[in-house]
């Protein structure tokens, strides 16, 4: 059973958002992110058209069990922070590895999410 909940009139911008982190996912795995200086949502800020991603991620952003209290920044915890890490998805650090981790459970959640709400609908 998924953590969240989607709602009906989010379910466009989930399935966009899915899109847009799978598609992210790839890139990191293969080494072909469009910028290592930025995380998830400036990564995936140029593909961005539907006004609530930002909202749906946040959601999951806060979901996730690593979260540092702060949805704006949650591998890091605050702003300060997030700008201390120059390359944010090196896996030899910490924050590389945890925001590995966040973009793999906001994969998963929304996946189990969008799942559910289609059982749930037919």
């Amino acid at each position: 059973m998924p953590k969240i909940r989607i709602e009906k009139h989010e379910v466009e911008a989930a399935r966009v958002l899915l899109e847009l982190l799978e598609k992210l996912q790839a890139e990191v795995r293969d080494g072909l992110l469009w910028s290592h200086w930025m995380g998830i949502c400036g990564n995936i800020a140029v593909e961005v058209r539907h006004p609530d991603i930002k909202f749906i991620l946040g959601i999951y952003f806060a979901a996730w069990p690593g979260c540092a209290q702060d949805r704006d920044f949650p591998v890091e915890g605050s702003h300060r922070g997030y700008r201390a890490q120059l390359n944010k998805w090196d896996p030899a650090t910490l924050h590389g590895r945890r925001r590995r981790e966040l973009l793999d459970f906001c994969v998963a959640e929304l996946k189990a999410s969008l799942e559910a709400h289609s059982e749930v609908s037919a």
